[in-house]
Parts: structure tokens; C-alpha cells; sequence
């Protein structure tokens, strides 16, 4: 009987434990497939009266909750047991501590911590996680401390905690302080210090960690690499590859990640290609490592290949590819890489933003910007330095100002990086109040910012602005030497500069060169020479400095010597020499020059077209560029001004027109200078119409727009039109300069409208405080001469506050010549002797002005006078376009000549 009831008891039991794991199988598969009612209801029905069940479904439920973080899911299974009266043991009171702090509730947490009768090691460790994941490290470190017996794990998760907030210190005394470590404790300082970019302190920890006998594993070596990654040490990092090998580690992802990451930013792409094709098992991390490595190495086109292989893409997969592509130059792929991207996060917004603004597209680059705010992305500290970067580029103060507003609004005002940008701006916008208060506010002034402002102070003339920030500096680079030196220079303090020079603790090479500069800036050859002679070691750059010295002291034999005897030259050298024989009409010397470089840059195109220009043979000019384009280089904007100004000194339309169609072709129409260049260009080849239009379509004009428009207007004998026109630019508050005075006196005095003309002059002077100049009194004497008051513009003469030029002279004889005065004409041409004795337009105005006189006598007497003095006058010449070439013909003869 006793027997059969054991028996029926053992069945009884053995079927509730049957029924148990059945139930506790069924709540997991009912809440893997998130029908928690269903789970929760099996629950209820499991604590039946007189059914005595574990706490494995509660265990079940509770892990679900922690790996999801279900904290509403998880409350509820909490409630169940304090409804139905369960009483969990510490295993599942730990359990339900930990669920708690994933959810990163952690007053419900303590309350089920706080009421446990016996806190265990992982209670314990649950709260320290709990409050480091909420950022919370004071109460982390509490609980550390108050733990009755720390273990491992207890130290583990406090180093790593420390290391992932970048609190190294903290988190290496702790590991120094342990009692026993294992390989966990050394992954964690190692992962703290590569993931904060301390790359030695890696390198010595792993070093040590070997010497201790700890057996490095995958995680270790992923870390290690990282680091040698950082720094570029490559030979480490084949060196622990080789381990690699040794310890059969390359099958793990994380490690072919690591070594694809290394070989891709220090390697040789060979090795990056070896690398790639041996990780057995890609993941996403690797690929995207290997599209930044052939980025790097210029292979964008295999990069590409890589990403289109790819069947499963995030979004740093996206802004590798578009770095790459930027990395490389190539703005337009880029541009239709990134809108063709299904996902933009701020690194990719911010990539893009900069691109622009290192390529020198500014106005793009503020675009985007302003599309990435339309968007809902917030900016970070690298976006908004390539904003202010890119107002400081395009001198856009008030642009800039008002990203300032934002960058305070964001909270960013405080970051290192964007105060310096923010320096740097209004530096470059010369608005130095605002970049001193800029300055002034860094919490901490770096020494880059502190070198801006000196320069910027500099080039104010507030040289004791300057001097006192370089004093205050407690450790001043060569920057700020070399710096502070060349502001002595630029405000002529030429002795301060030498004695700063000598105070130098190891002048280099760049210091010499600062100081010789100097001395070439003020005139004092002699004085950079005997420096230059002193120097231990030359480069080309000190050769090159002495030699721009030479040129910009009009001194182009002695700069020509010099150039001769350097022992080596770059391609700048050459363009100096190119451009001081260009200065001094020497043209044919340049052009020698130019035709014997062994290797020219666009630099050089640009140096020997602006020579041509400048000396009035646009027709070598247009030749040279046909040239360039056919040797396939790609021309830069100074190459497209100075081919415009061609077209426009030949009044060669056609021509003109194509390299309007070439500026579009490299998209640059938009830029403020080709447009004003493509406006006079227009407007001396009688096409207003076509100014005009470039001039309403410009998105914003500056004053040398307004200034060509004018011009134009002038040039057309538009008169009124062009004061109409002064009188907007007034009104769009863009301030007119010394030019823009000229052209509106110019058009005043063709119109001849002299009220207008003495309102404008009388403007100039007292609301604008601009000086006249020559040419501003040459206009006003042209406008009485030609207005008939020839006495008026005599007597304008003989009270100027400056001695009357030969443009000034040239003007009165100008006018009579039209009003037929012999007597002044006389007088006059007498004055302009004294000034250019072989201008032969001087003796030729004054021969018609004594041939419409009829004393033919004295026209007589003129030729003679040329014959002697060997005077010849300039034939007149003539230039047409047939088949977009420009022939030129001179007076008397019909054959075409090519110059």
C-alpha cells in the first residue's frame, strides 16, 4: 500500500514537472513572437492554488525583457509576481535589478536593489552598469566602493566604463589597483586607449600584457591594430599580423576588419589588395574599411565596384564612398552620390559641406547647409567650422555673423574648433573687434588662434595689439616667431623685427625667409642680400623670396643673376621670373621663359597671359590659351580673366563669346569675377545688351560689378543711364570706391552734364571721404574743357592739392584741341613734354590743333621737331575676326599681320 502510493506520488510529481517545462517553453515561444497577453496569462494560470511551480518562466520572461530593454513589458511580469504573491529568490531579484538598469530606470531599480535581503556580485554590478549607461559615474563609482567583495567582473566593468567616457586616468589606476586581471581587464584598458586615440599608450599596454603571459585573443588584436592604425605603424602591424597567422585569428571578422582598416590607411594597395581577398568572412565593417583604403590610393573607380558589390550597405557604407570621391576631386560624382543616398546622417551632411569648401566652393557649400537645416539635421562642431570656413572664403561677414547666432543657439560657441574658424572669419572679413572678441572668449586660446590674430592685427596696423598678444603667449611656436617678425615687417619696424630674428631660440629655414621678405617689402635689398648670405641652409624657397624681392623692386637684372645661379629651381621660381619680365614689358624675355620650363603649372599660363594683357598684345594672349586647351590643361579663373580682358582690348566678340561657353563648361559662371570681367568684356565690344544681362542674372554684385556696368553705360555715352544706375547701387548699400567716382565723372563729363559731374566730385569727398586722386581731377578737367570752359579748368589745375600729372595735362590738351584754344593747346603741350618728352600723342594733338588753325607753319615746325628727337608717330592699327582668328592691319598697308 505504502508502495503504491510512493509510486503514485513520484508519477504526481514527475507529470507537474512535465506540465511545468511544457508551460515554461510554451511563455517563451509565445513572447518570442510578441503576444506578451498570452504570455503573461500562461503565467497566471502556472500559480493556480495547489499548484507549487519554479521561477524559470519569470526567468525566461525577464531575460526577454533585458535583451529587448521591454520595460513596460517587464513592469507587467514584476506586477504578476507581487500579485500572485511569488517570492523571488536573489537570482531572480538580480535578474529583475539588471532588467531595470537596461531600461535605464534607475529608481526602480534601486527600490528592488535596496530591498533584497542578500546583494549579490551581479545585483551589484547590474547597478554599476545602470548608472554609467545613464552617464550617472559618481553613483557608479559608489556603488564600486561600497561593494562588500569585489570580483573581476566588478573591476572589469568599472575600467571599461571610465575608458568609454574618455576618463583613462581613472580608469588606469583601477586596473594598476587590481588584484588579478585577466585577459577581459587588459582588453578593456587596451580598447579605452585605442578608442580615445592614445596609440603608444597601446602599443606599451600590449607589450607589457605579453610580458605578463597573458594570452592575447581576438578583441586584444582588434584594439592593437587600431592603434597602429592610427598612427601609421605599419610595421607593427604586420608584425602582429604575422601573429595572426600564427594563432589562426584572421577567421575572426573583428580581426579581418582590423587588418583590412590598417592596410587601407597605411599600407600599399597592393597589401590592401592581399589583405581583402584573404578575410574569409566580410562583414560590412571590412568593406567599408576597403572602399576608404582604394579611396585613399586613388582607385575611386575600384572603390566603387566594391560598394555596388555589396548586397547589404548602412550608412557608413554611403560616406566612405562619398568620401572617397570627395578625397579625390571629384565634387560632381560626389554631388550625385550623395542625393542619389536613401539615408544622410550628420557625417555625410558634413563630408559634403566641407568638400565644397576645400574645393573653393563656397556658395554651394552654404547651400547644402542651408538644406541640411530644412532637413532636420543638427549640425556638429565639423559642420559648422566648414560653414564659417566657407563665409571666411567668400568674405561673407554678414552671413557668417548670422551662423555665429546659431553656433551660440546650438550650444557650440565654447568648442575649440569653431572658435578658431569663427577667428578666422572675421580675420579674413577684416572685421578684427569681432575676431579679438571671438578670441578673447576661448576657454582655452590656442596657439593657431593666437597666430591668426597676431597677422590679423598686423594687417590692421595695430602692431601693439600684436605685440602684446605675443608676449602674453606661454609657449609660442615657430608660427608665432615667424608671425609676429612678419608684423614688425608690414608696419615698417624693420629693427624690432631683426632683434625679435635674434632672439629666436633655432631660427629655421622659414624664419630666414620671414626676415628677408621683410627687408623686401620695405625696399632694403641690400639689407635682405647680406641676410640671404648669412643663412646656414638655403631651399628653393629662400631662393625664390629673394628673387620676387628683386622683381617687386623693379630691380629684374639682379633678381635674372640670381635666378641663374640657384642650384635648383621649381616651377614657382619660373613664375615669379615669368611674371617680373611681364611687369617690365619684357615680354619676349618671359615668353623665352615660359617656353623653357620643364614642367609648368596652370600657374605659369596664367603668369605669361596676364603678361600679354597687360603689355596690350591680346592677340598672344588669345594664341596661348588655344595652346593650353589643346595640350589639355584645364584653365583656372585668373586664366579666364586675363583671356576676357584680351577679347575685350581686341573688341573681339566672337572670340569672347566662346570663352563665355568655356567659363560655363568649367562652371564658373556663377563666380562674382568672371561675370564682372564677362560684363566689361561685353561692354567694350559694343554689346551692352550682353553686360547687362550677365549683370540681372549675377545672384549678388559687388562694386566692381556696378563699377563695369556704369563703365558701360559711360563707354555707350549712356550718361544719365549710368547715374541712374550709381544711384541703385547706392540704394543696394554697396559703398562705391575710387573707381566707381571715375567711371560716373567719366560719363558725366561725355554727357556733359556739369552740375552732375561737380554733385558727384563734391560726394566723393565729403560723404565717401575718398582722396581724389590724378584721374578723378583729369575727369573733372575734361569735363569743363569739353564743356567749353577751358579758363575754369586751368584755373582747376593751378589750385589742385597734388602736382597735375600727365593725365591731367593730357586731358587739358584734349579739350583744346576740341574748343580750338592754340595759345593753351601750346602752353599745355608744353607742360607734357616735361612729363613723357617721346610720347609722340602729345606732339600729334598739338600739330591739329595748329592745323585747324590754319598755321600750317607751326604743323611744319612740329614734324621737325618729332624728326629730331626721333619721334615716330604709332601707325593706327585695325583688328577683325574671320573664322574666329584676329587679323590686325595698320594704316597703308592691306596685308593681314600676325603678331
Amino acid at each position: 500500500m505504502i508502495h503504491l502510493f510512493n509510486r503514485h506520488l513520484r508519477v504526481s510529481k514527475l507529470a507537474v514537472c512535465k506540465q511545468h517545462h511544457t508551460s515554461t517553453e510554451n511563455i517563451s515561444t509565445l513572447w518570442k513572437r510578441n503576444r506578451l497577453k498570452e504570455a503573461t496569462g500562461s503565467v497566471q494560470e502556472e500559480n493556480q492554488p495547489g499548484i507549487s511551480m519554479d521561477y524559470s518562466a519569470y526567468a525566461s520572461l525577464l531575460q526577454e525583457c533585458v535583451k529587448s530593454k521591454a520595460l513596460a513589458e517587464g513592469k507587467s511580469v514584476h506586477c504578476i509576481m507581487i500579485k500572485t504573491g511569488f517570492r523571488p529568490d536573489v537570482y531572480l531579484q538580480a535578474k529583475l535589478v539588471i532588467m531595470y538598469a537596461k531600461c535605464e530606470t534607475m529608481m526602480d531599480a534601486c527600490k528592488v536593489f535596496d530591498n533584497m535581503p542578500m546583494q549579490n556580485a551581479v545585483s551589484w554590478n547590474a547597478m554599476i552598469s545602470g548608472y554609467a549607461q545613464k552617464g550617472i559615474l559618481e553613483e557608479a563609482r559608489r556603488c564600486f566602493d561600497k561593494m562588500p567583495q569585489q570580483n573581476i567582473v566588478s573591476w572589469n566593468t568599472m575600467i571599461t566604463i571610465y575608458a568609454r567616457n574618455g576618463q583613462l586616468e581613472e580608469a588606469r589606476q583601477l586596473f594598476d589597483e587590481m588584484p588579478e586581471r585577466d585577459v577581459i581587464s587588459w582588453n578593456a584598458m587596451i580598447a579605452g586607449y585605442a578608442q580615445n586615440e592614445q596609440a603608444q599608450e597601446v602599443l606599451k599596454l600590449f607589450s607589457q600584457m605579453q610580458s605578463w603571459g597573458i594570452n592575447p585573443n581576438p578583441h586584444t588584436i582588434t584594439g592593437v591594430l587600431s592603434a597602429c592604425a592610427i598612427i601609421k605603424a605599419l610595421d607593427q602591424g604586420k608584425q602582429i599580423h604575422a601573429y595572426i597567422i600564427k594563432k589562426q585569428f584572421e577567421c575572426s571578422m573583428f580581426v579581418g576588419s582590423a587588418l583590412v582598416n590598417i592596410y587601407a590607411k597605411c599600407g600599399i594597395v597592393e597589401d590592401l589588395d592581399k589583405v581583402f581577398d584573404l578575410v574569409q568572412e566580410r562583414n560590412m565593417a571590412s568593406c567599408n574599411a576597403a572602399i576608404s583604403g582604394y579611396a585613399n590610393y586613388g582607385r575611386i573607380e575600384y572603390a566603387r565596384r566594391l560598394f555596388d558589390r555589396m548586397t547589404e550597405r548602412n550608412v557608413v557604407t554611403w560616406t566612405a564612398m562619398l568620401a572617397g570621391y570627395i578625397q579625390n576631386g571629384r565634387m560632381a560624382d560626389a554631388s550625385k552620390f550623395f542625393h542619389a543616398m536613401r539615408e544622410h546622417n550628420v557625417v555625410s551632411w558634413t563630408a559634403m559641406i566641407a568638400g565644397y569648401v576645400q574645393e573653393g566652393f563656397g556658395k554651394e557649400a552654404m547651400e547644402l547647409f542651408s538644406q541640411m537645416q530644412s532637413a532636420g539635421i543638427n549640425p556638429n562642431e565639423s559642420t559648422l567650422s566648414s560653414v564659417i570656413s566657407a563665409c571666411a572664403d567668400m568674405a561673407l561677414l554678414e552671413q557668417g555673423m548670422q551662423v555665429h547666432v546659431y553656433i551660440i543657439k546650438m550650444g557650440f560657441e565654447h568648442d575649440a574648433f569653431v572658435r578658431s574658424a569663427l577667428v578666422d572669419m572675421y580675420v579674413k572679413c577684416v572685421s578684427i573687434d569681432n575676431a579679438n572678441c571671438s578670441f578673447v572668449k576661448m576657454s582655452e586660446q590656442d596657439v593657431v588662434s593666437a597666430n591668426v590674430m597676431i597677422t590679423a592685427y598686423a594687417l590692421c596696423g595695430r602692431i601693439y595689439d600684436a605685440e602684446r598678444l605675443f608676449d602674453k603667449m606661454s609657449e609660442p611656436d615657430v608660427v608665432s616667431w615667424n608671425a609676429m617678425i612678419a608684423a614688425y615687417c608690414q608696419n615698417g619696424r624693420l629693427e624690432d623685427a631683426y632683434l625679435l630674428f635674434m632672439k629666436m631660440p633655432a631660427p629655421g629655414v622659414v624664419s630666414w625667409t620671414t626676415m628677408i621678405m621683410g627687408y623686401a617689402q620695405n625696399g632694403k635689398m641690400d639689407d635682405a642680400y647680406q641676410l640671404f648670405g648669412k643663412m646656414p641652409e638655403r631651399d628653393v624657397v629662400a631662393w625664390t623670396a629673394m628673387i620676387s624681392g628683386y622683381v617687386h623692386n623693379w630691380k629684374i637684372e639682379d633678381a635674372r643673376q640670381l635666378f641663374d645661379k640657384m642650384p635648383e629651381r621649381n616651377v614657382i621660381s619660373w613664375n615669379v621670373m615669368i611674371a617680373g619680365y611681364a611687369q617690365h614689358g619684357m615680354t619676349e624675355e618671359a615668353r623665352r621663359l615660359f617656353d623653357n620650363i620643364p614642367d609648368r603649372n596652370v600657374a605659369s599660363w596664367s603668369a605669361m597671359t596676364s603678361g600679354y594683357v597687360q603689355n596690350g598684345y591680346g592677340e598672344e594672349a588669345l594664341k596661348l590659351y588655344s595652346l593650353m586647351q589643346q595640350r589639355g590643361m584645364k584653365p583656372s579663373l585668373s586664366i579666364f580673366t586675363n583671356v576676357i580682358s584680351a577679347c575685350a582690348q581686341l573688341a573681339a566678340m566672337q572670340q569672347g563669346k566662346q570663352i563665355h561657353v568655356d567659363v560655363i563648361k568649367f562652371g564658373l559662371d556663377s563666380d562674382i569675377i568672371a561675370a564682372n570681367s564677362l560684363i566689361t568684356m561685353y561692354a567694350k565690344c559694343g554689346s551692352l545688351t550682353s553686360g547687362c544681362h550677365i549683370f540681372e542674372e549675377m545672384p549678388e554684385h559687388d562694386a566692381i560689378s556696378w563699377n563695369a556696368m556704369i563703365s558701360g553705360y559711360a563707354l555707350h555715352g549712356f550718361g544719365k543711364e549710368a547715374m541712374q544706375l550709381f544711384e541703385q547701387m547706392q540704394q543696394a548699400v554697396v559703398i562705391p570706391d575710387q573707381i566707381t567716382f571715375v567711371t560716373v565723372l567719366s560719363a558725366c563729363s561725355h554727357a556733359g552734364l556739369i552740375n552732375e559731374g561737380w554733385h558727384y566730385f563734391n560726394l566723393m569727398i565729403q560723404e565717401y571721404c575718398i582722396i581724389p586722386r590724378a584721374d578723378h581731377y583729369a575727369c573733372m578737367v575734361d569735363l569743363l574743357g569739353r564743356a567749353g570752359f577751358l579758363d575754369e579748368a586751368k584755373e582747376f589745375i593751378n589750385h589742385m592739392p597734388i602736382e597735375p600729372d600727365a593725365v591731367v595735362w593730357g586731358a587739358l590738351l584734349g579739350a583744346c584741341r576740341i574748343q580750338g584754344d592754340v595759345e593753351l593747346g601750346k602752353h599745355v603741350a608744353e607742360q607734357l613734354v616735361l612729363f613723357e618728352p617721346q610720347n609722340a600723342a602729345t606732339y600729334v594733338t598739338l600739330s591739329n590743333i595748329y592745323g585747324r588753325a590754319g598755321r600750317w607753319d607751326d604743323v611744319a615746325k612740329v614734324r621737325i621737331m618729332m624728326k629730331e628727337k626721333g619721334i615716330e608717330k604709332a601707325p593706327g592699327c585695325s583688328w577683325i575676326e574671320v573664322k574666329n582668328r584676329v587679323h590686325a592691319f595698320l594704316v597703308g598697308d592691306n596685308t593681314p599681320i600676325e603678331r
